[in-house]
């Protein structure tokens, strides 16, 4: 089985990958009316369709990325909330 050990301070990820990234949960958001995902079903979420599937890592790192923009906030490692994107 394959593990994503990269430290999440050293995964970089540019800003057209962090602006699909957001533009993705946006979409879902919209779509199904929901203001809090949970951080499990995000990756189903963004990678749904996907061409470059995100890895766990990345997605975390993605969302703290989002949360440092107050663009979600995320309670206690398990839920997000979304802002409007």
């Amino acid at each position: 089985m394959e593990t994503d050990d990269t430290p999440t301070a050293e995964i970089c990820i540019s800003p057209k990958r962090l602006q699909a990234f957001s533009a993705t949960l946006g979409r879902h958001r919209n779509l199904q009316h929901v203001e809090q995902i949970l951080v499990a079903d995000v990756e189903s979420i963004v990678n749904n369709g996907a061409t470059v599937p995100y890895s766990k890592a990345k997605i975390e790192k993605l969302l703290h990325m989002m949360q440092e923009k107050d663009q979600l906030w995320i309670h206690s490692d398990t839920k997000c909330s979304l802002s409007p994107l």
